[in-house]
């Protein structure tokens, strides 16, 4: 369990801190062991050092910018200079889901400082975890 401590709040703040460990989180969860995994629209093979968290719907819509099921792991080329390959993503995700996440990226929603920090600390943890997994089958 990490030890909370008090940090600076306000949207502009939480939504660095958070995009940090949540895009590692993402990258690490998609990568196997030695931290190899394929990019979900083209299927290039990366390291997760290498690659993105390619959201299928945009960052802009807080909704859905932590939403495990809306960011994958994705090649640079894919997420930067395809736009996000939207249809080999949907494809990947099957048209339901990424219906579902497209109708939900455009509910409103706002945080409070204190659902900011719960949502930080939990990614926190879960790279930590995914961390661990790799350093002791690497080892």
């Amino acid at each position: 369990m990490i030890k909370r401590r008090k940090l600076k709040g306000g949207i502009r703040n939480w939504t660095k801190r958070i995009d940090k460990v949540f895009q590692l989180y993402i990258r690490l969860r998609d990568t196997n062991n030695e931290g190899y995994g394929s990019c979900c629209s083209c299927n290039k093979p990366l390291h997760y050092k290498e690659g993105n968290s390619g959201h299928f719907q945009p960052r802009q819509y807080k909704n859905v910018r932590w939403h495990e099921e809306n960011v994958h792991l994705q090649c640079v080329y894919c997420n930067r200079f395809e736009g996000g390959a939207q249809y080999a993503y949907a494809k990947f995700l099957g048209f339901e889901k990424a219906d579902e996440l497209e109708k939900l990226a455009k509910i409103k929603v706002s945080f409070t400082d204190e659902e900011y920090a719960d949502i930080y600390y939990k990614y926190k943890e879960l790279v930590l975890e995914e961390e661990s997994k790799k350093i002791v089958n690497n080892s």
